[in-house]
């Protein structure tokens, strides 16, 4: 067999790699430009309401007042609450990290280590995940610099992680189908390279043997082939100028 027919397997499966590769990176970096581009959406969309939600709040700090005491506050944090399905609930809570109002029902008495980290360094707002939840803290300050408490909301990233894995899928499938049609037109197109190529390994190969057979049965020079084309004459002249030569050296 020619040794182009072998290599046709080798440079279609080589193709069919390098295709699979680039399209794996392109879904994966796409996905993940997605997930931080909805990420960064979703955590604007939620810090406009909880500042909306804490501005009530960080009035009271200012002129000294509880946090609990403001003025419908249950209201205020209950409507911020339905204002995205994102949102499992808020907590106002005080300077040690004590929860004194929650929209949840069930609530631990205190937040957790991290919150309280983050409640002691003073930051003005802060984003991170605890417990497998995602958390937004403000902190509210009073005329005297110290930290009254703060606004503690909860969100939930099952919405958002649901929405990445189906733009993974619907880019994966998008990507194998494009495989499958690109593979096969590489296929054919390597095939119709290599066919010429083939072409010349088989009459080689072929005038070859003949050759071998003929020094073999102590036959001079190689057979005529009435059906032979370009390639085949060309060997059968060079043979001849060969036996020529040999005949004028010896």
């Amino acid at each position: 067999m020619a040794r182009n027919d072998n290599t046709y397997p080798s440079l279609v499966l080589s193709a069919l790699s390098i295709n699979l590769a680039v399209l794996v990176a392109f879904v994966f970096l796409t996905v993940l430009q997605f997930d931080q581009l909805r990420s960064g959406l979703e955590q604007e969309r939620l810090r406009v309401v909880a500042d909306r939600a804490a501005e009530p709040l960080a009035s009271a700090a200012m002129i000294g007042l509880n946090l609990s005491s403001v003025r419908n506050l249950d209201a205020v944090l209950e409507r911020a609450r339905q204002a995205d399905q994102a949102i499992n609930s808020l907590y106002v809570i005080d300077q040690n990290g004590t929860i004194v109002v929650s929209t949840a029902g069930d609530h631990p008495g205190t937040v957790g280590p991290e919150t309280l980290r983050r409640l002691g360094d003073g930051a003005a707002t802060a984003s991170y995940k605890e417990n497998g939840d995602y958390r937004y803290l403000v902190t509210f300050k009073r005329l005297s610099g110290d930290v009254a408490g703060g606004l503690l909301m909860e969100y939930s990233g099952a919405a958002a992680n649901t929405s990445v894995w189906a733009m993974t899928g619907r880019l994966a499938t998008a990507a194998l189908i494009f495989c499958l049609i690109s593979g096969a037109f590489l296929a054919v197109l390597i095939q119709r390279v290599l066919r010429g190529e083939s072409r010349i390994d088989q009459v080689f190969l072929s005038g070859y043997a003949t050759g071998l057979r003929g020094l073999w049965r102590g036959e001079d020079g190689m057979p005529v082939d009435p059906d032979g084309d370009d390639i085949a004459r060309a060997m059968r002249e060079a043979d001849e100028r060969y036996m020529v030569a040999k005949g004028v050296e010896s």
